[in-house]
């Protein structure tokens, strides 16, 4: 049996933060592929010093640490940008991160340390919402985060974005100094700064951030939070209204403006250079701008990245909405199916086509009547076509259908003579042998009490007999026999 490997110092130092051996993916000259089974820390270790095997992580529901990737050619592969995207960080905890060239590719990767686990989602969240605040739109091929939000599958696992591992041997990673030249390809030294890292986050504010972002990120919610002529789009409006509306304060850009670009996207409904217009106007409008706002000589370019960003974000908000014409009730449902099956059953036994079968009758009548299976065998249906209940010589009888104009003739329960219409449904169903007579003044409940009584005689049509009590028994009627 072979004595498992150790690792080496070095080894036991970079598994401390990568080790989640989980849907690990790896390139060794074809492609990137996905490994089917969980490795180990020690297997991890082994492929990163592999120069002929990339290898990247991902995460499991805590991390110590993150990435943000800024791709070569990208929206925000620049200096400004990178330094806006690094005060991002800062203003959550994150003071400072290590930069470095990802690949031969040139793209970058911001990574940062944590002093100890934290959930991942809501990380994620976090740097979501910060990088949006500050303007940065995170998209493929730009501009993106690791761990990264992900969606959500019923029935599925949703797995995070894989990470390439930094500085592995002749990957072209390396470390970056303050004028973006690299100066070092040292893990050890990458370890380092990624340990100082941790040191100085401020793990309270950045748990703060984090589950302050959580709980307003809903993968269900609808556009902007809010539907149509609700009270909390009124809110929202008149909220933003009143920030736009106060002075400029010192170091306040970022934030203000972010409400004007969202501002102008929900309720302005603007778009393209109409919002970023409206962004620059509105700003350089607003008083002590001209004091307190350092990024006045390039306004312009920072309105544009803020648009960008509301305009991914945000929806313009709909104050009218279509309402979808009312259809029929279930009662005109009902009725409008049970003419169509009567009319079906007639139809077939016209032209003797009526089938004997359950089965082929069913079929039949799917197609002919425009009514589905589970339909058909429901209790008010069933028996209107059944072989048990309806022969292809017996007559089809639709149900008794009620008059709104008996409630309003009389104050007093109205008194009608139905008994040659009952006898005559009785009478199709096999319900009157002997026939049963009812005493003058008996109501529905008697006339169930009278066929409870017969039941086991017929046990048949029960259920037709039972289905016409219950119809009866809704309405106020009292019956009178005149047969």
């Amino acid at each position: 049996m072979e004595k498992p490997i150790k690792l080496d110092a070095l080894g036991e130092r970079f598994t401390r933060w990568f080790n989640f051996g989980s849907y690990a993916i790896d390139n060794s000259g074809e492609e990137w592929k996905t490994r089917r089974h969980r490795i180990s820390p020690t297997r991890i270790w082994e492929l990163w010093k592999d120069p002929n095997t990339a290898i990247g992580l991902g995460f499991g529901k805590k991390t110590r640490v993150a990435a943000i990737d800024i791709d070569a050619g990208g929206q925000y592969y620049n200096e400004s940008d990178l330094q806006t995207i690094c005060e991002a960080l800062e203003s959550i905890g994150i003071g400072e991160q290590v930069l470095i060239q990802s690949s031969h590719s040139g793209g970058w990767h911001v990574w940062f340390g944590l002093p100890n686990a934290i959930p991942t989602f809501a990380l994620s969240c976090a740097l979501m919402e910060v990088l949006a605040q500050y303007g940065v739109n995170v998209r493929p091929g730009h501009c993106e985060i690791f761990p990264n939000r992900k969606g959500w599958t019923k029935g599925e696992i949703t797995k995070y974005n894989r990470v390439r591992l930094p500085l592995q041997p002749q990957s072209g990673s390396a470390l970056l100094d303050g004028d973006l030249a690299p100066y070092s390809q040292s893990i050890k030294v990458f370890l380092d700064q990624l340990e100082q890292s941790a040191d100085t986050c401020d793990i309270d504010l950045l748990l703060e951030s984090c589950a302050e972002a959580r709980a307003n990120y809903s993968p269900f919610a609808k556009p902007n939070g809010f539907a149509p002529r609700s009270r909390v789009a009124s809110e929202w409006r008149k909220s933003d209204l009143a920030i736009i509306a106060q002075p400029w304060e010192p170091h306040d850009s970022n934030t203000r403006l972010g409400v004007i670009a969202r501002y102008g996207v929900v309720f302005e409904r603007l778009t393209g250079d109409d919002l970023v217009d409206y962004i620059v106007k509105t700003a350089t409008n607003t008083p002590g701008y001209s004091k307190h706002c350092r990024h006045q000589g390039e306004i312009k370019a920072w309105a544009s990245r803020w648009g960008r960003c509301a305009e991914g974000k945000y929806y313009a908000y709909e104050p009218k909405k279509q309402t979808k014409p009312a259809g029929p009730s279930n009662d005109e449902r009902q009725q409008a199916a049970t003419e169509r099956l009567i009319g079906a059953m007639a139809k077939l036994r016209a032209e003797g086509e009526l089938p004997n079968g359950v089965k082929a009758r069913e079929t039949v009548l799917v197609d002919l009547a425009g009514i589905s299976k589970s339909t058909l065998w429901k209790p008010r249906y069933k028996a209107l076509w059944h072989p048990k209940w309806v022969s292809d010589k017996s007559p089809n009888t639709p149900p008794l259908k009620h008059s709104p104009s008996i409630r309003s003739a009389s104050p007093h329960p109205p008194t009608i003579t139905v008994w040659d219409r009952l006898r005559e449904i009785l009478a199709a169903r096999g319900l009157l042998q002997p026939p049963t007579r009812w005493r003058a003044g008996e109501g529905a409940s008697a006339l169930a009490v009278q066929l409870a009584r017969a039941r086991d005689a017929y046990e048949a049509c029960s259920p037709c007999a039972r289905a016409l009590v219950a119809q009866l028994s809704r309405r106020t009627l009292t019956f009178v026999d005149t047969g």
